[in-house]
């Protein structure tokens, strides 16, 4: 418990420290909220009751100086020669010369698979009706299970098909068998 007063203490000590005395401020113009023209920099003092001190200023930067360019002249023909011909030869190789490399003609896409003839939607054929089986009737599933106030869905399945299976539109006129 005393090592946070004296981190306390020791904080302010460090914080006043880093503070300049005051003489060494310069002192603010008559009218402390007045801004000061300084080289066309706006400057702005402010001391607060502490005694603390702040100028601030615009974040304007003078731009960099720019290089000189170096003053040229045009090589004559004669010496643009002359500077070349001390310039070694590259040596010859044959690989170096080549013709240009075509590459062999592309292989066509390939098909996505063999193409069917036939008319889509294909023409409706009759219906085949599931072969009737003579296994018991049982029900393999059914929705919901244990006591239920309301049943707002319920559910049956049967092991062999109740209504023969074609469209909904040909089931909705058939009444539920359950």
């Amino acid at each position: 418990m005393t090592r946070r007063p004296f981190a306390s203490i020791a904080a302010l000590a460090l914080f006043l420290a880093a503070c300049p005395p005051r003489n060494d401020v310069a002192p603010p113009p008559a009218s402390p909220k007045a801004p000061v023209r300084t080289e066309e920099i706006i400057t702005t003092f402010r001391e607060s009751t502490n005694g603390l001190a702040f100028r601030l200023s615009n974040a304007e930067a003078e731009p960099p100086p720019r290089a000189a360019v170096a003053q040229t002249e045009n090589l004559s023909e004669d010496d643009a020669k002359k500077l070349l011909a001390r310039v070694p030869a590259l040596p010859e190789d044959p690989d170096d010369v080549k013709d240009f490399a075509l590459r062999e003609k592309s292989l066509p896409p390939p098909r996505p698979g063999n193409t069917i003839v036939d008319k889509f939607p294909p023409a409706p054929a009759g219906v085949a009706i599931p072969a009737a089986t003579n296994a018991p009737l049982e029900v393999v599933r059914k929705m919901p299970e244990g006591d239920v106030n309301l049943a707002p869905h319920l559910s049956i399945t049967f092991n062999q098909p109740m209504v023969p299976v074609t469209s909904q539109m040909e089931l909705a006129k058939i009444r539920p068998p359950v």
